[in-house]
């Protein structure tokens, strides 16, 4: 339970962090970068050592993880995108309901079993992150619908990803530490290799803030990512409740947050949202815990 509470606590920080770059006139392409090789650091401290080593080339894991590298910084990038050309309500809804591909995957793939409980929370789970995520000037999909698409499904590619490696190759802390830090290390490479092309062609300039703000990103990331593999493996619910139940809680707590903290405005269509979350939140772990 303590590492389902910190995975939360953590996805919160870092949307926090995110919001706040425009008030400190954050570069978000740099800190993004850095922020990368941030975790790197984050995770070699926490291992003690350096998972670079010849030992790693010869992990079962390691295609996995450079194929979860390439989707961390894409899927940021396609974000931004999408935020911009379709609005922030159609990229959370597109990013939140990806919790779908997993959940019908691992029973594909697991023969997890689905309760009756299980099945009508994630079906409620779907107006509620719907709900929760209106905003009152943007509450339609404007734009092509194919970057949204491409979202909902990377989204629920990566989870799965994560949720397929700790099933199948991580057994040890070590490893899922190694893991997560190649897997960053990777994200952090072809970001880096991104702002050299941006640096050498002049379209942007390297600035001291946004290399500190990639650092206070970095570390609250990978430990998120950290913990969510450690959630997995806990045991504490079938795989197929513990992902809908984390992406639903960390929209109802990032909800009340930026309501409280960031004095965001509200309606009663999200209040609506967060009242079905809850409903949601209690079904599916109803359903999982009478199957764990």
């Amino acid at each position: 339970m303590i590492y389902f509470v910190a995975t939360i606590l953590l996805n919160v920080v870092v949307l926090s962090i995110l919001k706040s770059f425009p008030k400190f006139g954050i570069n978000a392409i740099q800190a993004v970068s850095f922020n990368y090789l941030a975790c790197v650091l984050a995770g070699s401290t926490l291992m003690d050592s350096t998972p670079f080593s010849p030992a790693t080339l010869r992990a079962q894991w390691l295609p996995w993880a450079v194929v979860q590298g390439f989707l961390l910084i894409s899927l940021f990038n396609l974000m931004a995108y999408t935020a911009k050309r379709n609005g922030m309500t159609a990229t959370a809804i597109a990013a939140r309901l990806s919790l779908v591909i997993p959940v019908c995957l691992s029973v594909v793939l697991y023969s997890e079993h689905l309760s009756v409980w299980h099945i009508v929370g994630i079906i409620i789970a779907i107006p509620a992150i719907y709900l929760s995520s209106v905003n009152k000037k943007t509450d339609k999909v404007a734009g092509s619908l194919l970057p949204i698409i491409v979202l909902f499904a990377g989204s629920g590619l990566l989870d799965t990803l994560v949720n397929y490696t700790q099933f199948t190759f991580l057994r040890t802390h070590q490893e899922m530490a190694g893991y997560t830090v190649i897997s960053f290390a990777i994200a952090g490479l072809l970001g880096m290799t991104h702002l050299t092309v941006l640096f050498a062609t002049g379209k942007q300039q390297f600035q001291v803030k946004n290399l500190l703000a990639g650092i206070c990103l970095g570390v609250p990331n990978f430990f998120s990512i950290y913990f969510l593999v450690l959630t997995l493996n806990s045991g504490m619910l079938q795989s197929s409740a513990t992902i809908p139940l984390l992406n639903i809680t960390v929209v109802v707590a990032s909800t009340i947050w930026a309501i409280f903290f960031f004095k965001e405005p509200t309606s009663r269509l999200k209040i609506m949202g967060i009242a079905l979350a809850v409903v949601a939140i209690m079904l599916i772990w109803l359903g999982g815990s009478q199957h764990a």
